[in-house]
């Protein structure tokens, strides 16, 4: 692996950490751009490595959180949590159901509703 893609890669994870400790987010939102952009990842395989990412990079986060504010909600984000499991199960076979382009549509289809909820 070259060193560029090293360095990027390393810079794609730093910004992907940095926003979901800041923000709660940086799974799927920015790291699918960053490595369909910088790293010329597919997007089947970006989808994957972020999944794969958001595992370590969310328990990070709510560990660094946990210190300065304790979790007082257990029993909605247990239901929250297994609904996300289904949910993700469901996603993953839809995922090499549709074709490409269509969850490209989607993908760009649910970052602007976020931005124009956060927005407004």
């Amino acid at each position: 692996m070259a060193l560029l893609t090293c360095l990027l890669a390393v810079l794609v994870g730093l910004i992907a950490g940095t926003t979901s400790g800041l923000l709660g987010i940086g799974g799927g939102v920015v790291l699918i751009p960053l490595m369909l952009t910088m790293l010329k990842f597919d997007f089947r395989q970006a989808v994957i490595a972020s999944l794969i990412v958001i595992i370590p990079t969310a328990l990070s986060g709510v560990f660094g959180h946990m210190k300065e504010s304790p979790v007082t909600h257990w029993g909605l984000i247990i239901l929250i949590v297994i609904g996300a499991i289904v949910g993700a199960q469901l996603g993953a076979y839809l995922c090499h159901w549709l074709s490409v382009p269509v969850l490209k549509k989607i993908f760009g289809l649910v970052l602007i509703l976020v931005a124009i909820k956060l927005i407004l």
